[in-house]
């Protein structure tokens, strides 16, 4: 349970920093439900995320408990970085477009 509480914490500080843009330029325009969609979106991403720290720390105990020395996930962390990628990119995009607006 601590690896979901702490992973949380970070991707939703991670999300939230990264759509700091969208969030400053959606408040000068007037946009507040796009920037309340957006910060629901971040939570989101950051369960996910930490839904793979619990799920490859798992797969890394059961692979040393099955006797390997050198276990190993690097899929999960590839994983989270690109959710995190994506959800930056939307948010800059929208920033941008809704800047022009």
């Amino acid at each position: 349970m601590d690896t979901f509480i702490t992973s949380y914490v970070i991707y939703a500080a991670l999300a939230l920093t990264l759509a700091s843009p969208f969030s400053y330029v959606a408040w000068r325009k007037g946009r507040l439900t796009a920037m309340r969609n957006f910060f629901v979106g971040a939570l989101v991403i950051a369960v996910l995320c930490a839904v793979l720290s619990v799920v490859s720390e798992r797969q890394v105990e059961q692979c040393n408990d099955a006797g390997n020395p050198a276990c190993f996930d690097s899929g999960a962390v590839g994983l989270q970085m690109l959710f995190l990628g994506l959800y930056a990119i939307a948010a800059w995009f929208n920033a941008y477009f809704i800047w022009r607006d």
